[in-house]
């Protein structure tokens, strides 16, 4: 997984899967991204007559990236560029704050969107690439702000889901509903024999004895985290020698720098094997 800021861009995450287990004792660098390296993929070449022809066996990088970009529209640009020379396969984000669906278009991929109902601003969406074949298999509804894709390659269907969890002071039957679809959709992919992915702003502090480096104590949200994570055998990629960089999100106000992390990269164990690195870029 990577973190990268650029510019006014909060936090970009990406993660490195690669076909080949991860050698044990192995370390990598970091951006918010995930990279999984060598993925077989089903990939298509163009004939000489211009006609597609299948071609099995195709190996490529496959990253996961996630962002919010607290409205995406204003640095639609930006992020496009990103996706394009990242290499980026499927791209996540979180508080799109987009009124209408359709705005978020990526050359070569399928985006999924949730837009927030009741007022302005939330919203998230993910994008893969079409040889992925994507497939939509939930949203979260006018109360959840989440959604699950399946994308699948040659060894394995991973369930992607991406959510912007509740703030700490929101109700007690808000954060339950979010954290029940989590729940829910790694059941879902356990039971299907997929693999699953969590990438989202999570609004939760997981605390300095939880997450090396974190400069906030646990709260509610945190503890909830923790509990989902050990209960279904999940891994957080950002507490791993493999992720580099801490803080997800900054912030000047008046002469002072806020920090605080709660974006995160989560793998189920029969991911996991596969992940190369997380990188968090804090230069930006």
């Amino acid at each position: 997984m990577l973190v990268q800021a650029y510019g006014n861009i909060n936090q970009y995450c990406q993660a490195g899967f690669s076909g080949k287990r991860r050698q044990p004792g192995s370390t990598s660098p970091k951006v918010i991204t995930m990279k999984t390296n060598k993925v077989t993929k089903h990939m298509k070449k163009p004939c000489k007559r211009g006609k597609r022809k299948s071609v099995k066996g195709v190996e490529k990088d496959l990253i996961f990236g996630g962002l919010n970009p607290d409205g995406a529209m204003s640095k639609i640009t930006t992020i496009r560029k990103f996706i394009r020379e990242s290499g980026v396969s499927v791209w996540m984000m979180q508080e799109t704050k987009l009124s209408q669906p359709g705005k978020l278009k990526f050359d070569g991929f399928v985006t999924y969107e949730h837009l927030r109902c009741e007022k302005e601003g939330g919203g998230i969406a993910l994008s893969a690439l079409k040889e992925l074949r994507p497939a939509l298999v939930r949203d979260g509804g006018d109360k959840i702000e989440a959604l699950t894709v399946n994308i699948h390659l040659k060894q394995i269907t991973i369930s992607c889901s991406t959510g912007y969890g509740p703030q700490e002071n929101a109700s007690i039957e808000k954060k339950n509903s979010f954290w029940q679809y989590m729940e829910e959709e790694c059941e879902r992919a356990r039971t299907e024999g997929n693999g699953f992915l969590l990438q989202g702003d999570l609004n939760a502090w997981l605390g300095p004895d939880v997450l090396p480096g974190d400069t906030k104590q646990q709260n509610q949200n945190g503890k909830q985290l923790v509990k989902f994570v050990e209960s279904n055998k999940l891994v957080i990629v950002n507490c791993l020698p493999i992720c580099q960089g801490t803080t997800t999100w900054s912030r000047m106000r008046k002469e002072t720098k806020l920090t605080s992390t709660f974006d995160f990269f989560i793998v189920c164990e029969r991911v996991f094997p596969f992940v190369q690195e997380m990188v968090i870029d804090t230069k930006n």
